[in-house]
């Protein structure tokens, strides 16, 4: 038996650029892309916020598969504290959260369904869908990401093709729990 290994997703680093994101003090507000999160709405610097991209793409890329557009359509939000590997990255549905609305102003995270419909979800929470592979051809708005993409960009990691057909599920305990 292996010994795990630690989580691919560090914590501290999605706290980090969250924060280098927004607004400071005195900062002229004119210039800011609209991040729609699970219990907030965030304006983030759209320079800040573009500067980090790469990153926070990266970072989306290695959640679950089932989260990707292409491959599983959607997945709760509940079960985002797990990375693509079943590794439990955290415990804080604030990280969580900050990950997935830097996602949504940059344009790769989307809610599946309306907030008013959330409450019929297990947990009443929403599931996210994740569209990695698009890069907008214009930088965000202050109405929210470009609707315009481009094909897959050399810079964002590809998911990898893994031999012998479906791969297990990262978190299967969490099945039929919620």
């Amino acid at each position: 038996m292996s010994a795990p290994t630690e989580a691919t997703i560090d914590s501290e680093r999605i706290e980090a650029i969250f924060r280098e994101c927004l607004f400071e003090e005195g900062e002229d507000y004119a210039d800011f892309c609209k991040g729609e999160g699970v219990m907030a709405n965030v304006g983030f610097h759209l320079a800040r916020l573009e500067s980090h991209r790469q990153e926070i793409e990266a970072v989306l890329d290695l959640l679950p598969y089932p989260f990707r557009e292409a491959k599983g359509g959607g997945w709760s939000f509940l079960n985002a504290c797990y990375d693509r590997n079943g590794h439990h990255w955290t415990s804080s549905h604030q990280r969580m959260e900050q990950l997935f609305t830097l996602g949504n102003a940059l344009g790769r995270v989307k809610f599946f369904m309306p907030r008013e419909l959330w409450s019929t979800l297990p947990g009443g929470m929403p599931y996210l869908v994740i569209t990695i592979k698009a890069v907008a051809t214009a930088a965000p708005t202050p109405e929210g990401p470009s609707a315009k993409y481009l094909p897959p960009s050399p810079l964002i990691a590809q998911e990898p093709e893994k031999p012998g057909g479906p791969q297990p599920d990262p978190a299967p305990a969490l099945r039929g729990v919620f």
